[in-house]
């Protein structure tokens, strides 16, 4: 009985093992694949622009955080 658990186990965890090989080798071949894509399609712009929004309202809110915390002191 003991080693008929012991076996399952091992089958269980070989197939996990397995599996996550598999896993790996195919994110790593989906990286390459996109990355060879990538080249073709350029990102759009407005990502870009975006993101720069993002960063103009950071240090808005950075200016008034340290206006708060001069008039709380």
């Amino acid at each position: 009985m003991l080693l008929n658990g012991l076996v399952i186990m091992a089958v269980g965890m070989g197939a996990v093992f397995l599996f996550l090989i598999i896993m790996v080798i195919s994110m790593n071949i989906t990286s390459v694949v996109l990355a060879k894509i990538s080249k073709y399609i350029p990102e759009k712009e407005e990502t870009t622009k975006k993101l720069e929004k993002v960063h103009e309202k950071n240090d808005e809110i950075a200016v008034v955080i340290a206006a708060v915390k001069a008039y709380c002191a």
